[in-house]
């Protein structure tokens, strides 16, 4: 199968890969799935980077779209459970700490690397209705 056809068979098995019982697999799990499968691939003669590859761009949202609506459910669980929460200091505390990281934080040492600049960059400087200069993150993703 030729690169550019694998695109959307991919993204479709990211939809709906379930573990046996039926549960969806943490988003973690989902990202080391399309790893294993670029192994599987490169072991076959079949060299490409799934999460970099331009041919994939559309995987690639999948898999992200999918990682963000299961951190989603997480979230939401989260705020059920009472473990987000403000009622106490502690809590208002943790709960603000945990959403500055979420909104605003990069997810890790990958994704500081996978930063693009030059023409594709992701960071833009930006000016508000009052002139003030700030800095502006796009993620790779934008619309799914």
């Amino acid at each position: 199968m030729a690169s550019e056809t694998l695109d959307y068979p991919i993204g479709a098995f990211i939809f709906e890969v379930r573990q046996k019982n039926g549960d969806e697999y943490k988003g973690n799990t989902l990202y080391q799935i399309v790893i294993a499968i670029q192994h599987f691939l490169r072991e076959n003669s079949k060299f490409v980077t799934l999460l970099d590859d331009a041919e994939f761009e559309g995987k690639h949202c999948k898999l992200y779209k999918k990682m963000k609506d299961l951190a989603a459910k997480g979230e939401e669980k989260m705020w059920r459970c009472g473990i987000l929460a403000s009622d106490t200091l502690d809590k208002m505390r943790d709960t603000l700490l945990y959403l500055l990281g979420l909104n605003f934080a990069l997810q890790g040492g990958q994704e500081h690397y996978n930063l693009r600049h030059g023409e594709n960059s992701q960071l833009r400087l930006g000016t508000d209705n009052n002139g003030r200069k700030y800095l502006e993150y796009h993620g790779r993703c934008v619309q799914v």
